[in-house]
């Protein structure tokens, strides 16, 4: 039981839903700290298309990588 107020994955609709959808695909879980965003929907996009740019893109970076 959370003691913040959160949109439970079962009660998940519209935009709120479709994120969850995606980050259980992705990650094959909604952690937690996502879901308080949930009751601000506009954040909770923001905060996952940062997420996806920063720490999840698979790009290709000239001298990114491990030290040999």
């Amino acid at each position: 039981m959370f003691r913040i107020e959160s949109v439970a994955e079962d009660a998940a609709e519209g935009s709120v839903k479709a994120i969850y959808d995606e980050l259980r695909d992705s990650m094959g879980i909604v952690p937690n700290v996502l879901k308080v965003l949930s009751l601000w929907p506009e954040g909770l996009e923001l905060y996952t298309a940062l997420v996806k740019t920063t720490m999840l893109a698979n790009t290709a970076r000239s001298g990114a990588g491990p030290t040999p």
